[in-house]
């Protein structure tokens, strides 16, 4: 149903972006005093949302009938995405044998092909990156926002990769969001 919109964002050549908040209800306030909601609960633990979104995307078979749909998983961080693929992958590989499988490949494949995840602070994504894509994950401060370190984000950024080559580096905090977004050229 929602084909055309998904042909028209990979025609402009730009990836869709599905935010953490992303739902079907009316915005409320989730932090109102005294009132605890699940909305709150998700807004502190950012990422529950994602898989469900990503797996539907995936169960759809979108990215069979448009090709060049990339998606950016924004501010969902990342540290749950190698369990993810695991988990499809095994799922894949006992129904690959039906008639009724889901995918021409392997779920993680068309993950890494895919999706790319942002993330504020999650120590294991950046720990765990070559099994989430290095070249799928990238840093995001988050500012003005309560969720960012600014204005010492460089202590976070210099903790987490303290121990990761310096290619790495680049590449998660800059690299792949001047590819994705073409900054400096093609």
């Amino acid at each position: 149903m929602d084909d055309r919109v998904w042909q028209a964002v990979a025609a402009a050549e730009l990836p869709l972006h599905i935010h953490v908040g992303l739902v079907n209800d009316p915005p409320s306030d989730i932090y109102a005093p005294g009132k605890v909601t699940s909305g709150h609960a998700a807004g502190d633990l950012r990422f529950l949302g994602a898989p469900t979104i990503m797996v539907q995307f995936l169960n759809s078979g979108v990215f069979d009938r448009v090709p060049d749909l990339d998606v950016v998983m924004v501010e969902v961080d990342a540290g749950w995405v190698p369990y993810v693929k695991e988990q499809m992958d095994n799922r894949f590989r006992r129904r690959a044998v039906r008639r009724d499988a889901r995918f021409k490949r392997l779920p993680s494949e068309v993950i890494h092909d895919h999706f790319h995840f942002t993330y504020i602070t999650d120590n294991y994504a950046v720990t765990n990156r070559h099994l989430i894509g290095v070249d799928r994950l990238m840093w995001s401060s988050d500012f003005p926002h309560s969720g960012s370190d600014w204005p010492n984000s460089w202590r976070t950024i210099d903790s987490d990769f303290a121990n990761i080559p310096g290619a790495e580096r680049d590449q998660i905090l800059s690299g792949n969001a001047m590819r994705l977004y073409r900054f400096g050229g093609r």
